[in-house]
């Protein structure tokens, strides 16, 4: 009995501190909304249609000081939790590696403010999944986990967030749309995730390319990826950057055009809707596409290829966030200051259907 008392007592502390530790980075990421970084779940200014080559930060802009406020709305937490609290948190090795130590050192200075050990594990993207899996299915584990797409399969093991959910927005304002699809389950009533923000999926070309070949903003249409990517293959040997293998980026391009050219994975009644006349026509797109302006080392990428393949050179054209830019920019790169920024692809009919790049979602 006492042993079981105990647990559930770290198990109650644990919880509240998650919450009191995600509305406290929720804050600071509202405090510092000025700042590049990924969209958040706070209303934002639209992006321009195609960014500045290599521009730098603001000039001026400095930090907002840290704080960890112990209020949120009508939610409360201790100014100090008791001794011996806890909080793990597994996340995914970010593909700026800079993000995980800044983030480490925050969730520390937290801590040590709160009086909790904090421990964080970053575990690489594919393992996320099954790692929030094993977990579940052994009833122990991490006090949070940061998903980078919607765990509505697992909501049965997962812990009810609407109070933190309810607090983030009496402090900072409505839920937008986007991050509410990815986090709060409607048959349930019940909000299964907090969804602090997610990462777009710009075009991303090579400004001096692009403009030889006819296009000094990029490609805008996917006919404009075919005929200007072969114009450039043919020229320069340097082919289109569009996956065609099983992993993230890939399957991210393949919806783009499906959806684009009309078509659907599922159809309304969670039909396959593969052989519809749409996807058909994408399919045939891509074929083609594939043939005159792309390699076949396509069939074997995994998600670092693209970014790998455009720092070094070897892509005209990527669908893909910003990540391989700021690695571009702190290797200082010469393709950094010749990377051009566009939004997604129109289809045949002028349908534009971009997917995001990930969501995160803690858990």
């Amino acid at each position: 009995m006492n042993s079981n008392a105990t647990r559930n007592t770290r198990l109650q502390r644990g919880g509240i501190c998650a919450l009191a530790m995600l509305l406290a980075a929720c804050g600071q990421g509202q405090n510092n909304q000025a700042s590049s970084g990924p969209a958040t779940s706070a209303a934002a200014p639209a992006a321009s249609a195609s960014a500045a080559p290599g521009s730098a930060p603001t000039a001026g802009l400095q930090p907002t000081p840290i704080s960890f406020p112990s209020k949120f709305g009508s939610l409360s937490f201790p100014d100090k939790f008791p001794a011996g609290t806890t909080l793990s948190i597994t996340q995914w090795s970010h593909f700026v590696p800079r993000y995980d130590k800044w983030f480490d050192q925050y969730a520390q200075k937290w801590g040590d403010a709160n009086n909790v050990k904090v421990v964080v594990q970053h575990i690489s993207l594919g393992d996320l999944v099954p790692t929030l899996s094993a977990a579940i299915a052994a009833k122990k584990g991490s006090t949070l986990y940061e998903m980078v797409s919607p765990p509505a399969s697992f909501i049965q093991g997962l812990q009810n967030l609407d109070a933190v959910n309810k607090a983030a927005q009496e402090a900072f304002g409505q839920t937008l749309e986007v991050c509410t699809s990815q986090s709060y389950l409607p048959v349930k009533n019940e909000w299964y995730g907090y969804c602090h923000g997610w990462v777009p999926d710009p075009g991303d070309y090579r400004i001096s390319m692009w403009q030889k070949a006819g296009y000094p903003t990029g490609p805008h249409t996917y006919a404009d990826l075919y005929e200007g990517g072969v114009k450039i293959f043919k020229a320069t040997g340097v082919p289109v950057g569009v996956g065609m293998s099983p992993e993230l980026d890939s399957e991210f391009y393949t919806r783009s055009l499906i959806w684009s050219y009309g078509g659907a994975v599922f159809d309304k009644c969670g039909n396959v809707a593969l052989d519809s006349p749409q996807v058909v026509e994408a399919v045939k797109y891509q074929a083609k596409l594939f043939k005159d302006a792309e390699t076949p080392e396509v069939f074997a990428w995994n998600p670092a290829s693209n970014n790998q393949a455009f720092i070094s050179g070897q892509a005209s054209y990527i669908q893909n966030s910003i990540s391989f830019y700021r690695t571009a920019q702190e290797q200082k790169n010469a393709t950094a200051p010749d990377t051009g920024f566009s939004p997604g692809l129109k289809g045949p009919t002028g349908q534009v259907h971009q997917t995001s790049h990930v969501w995160l979602i803690y858990v």
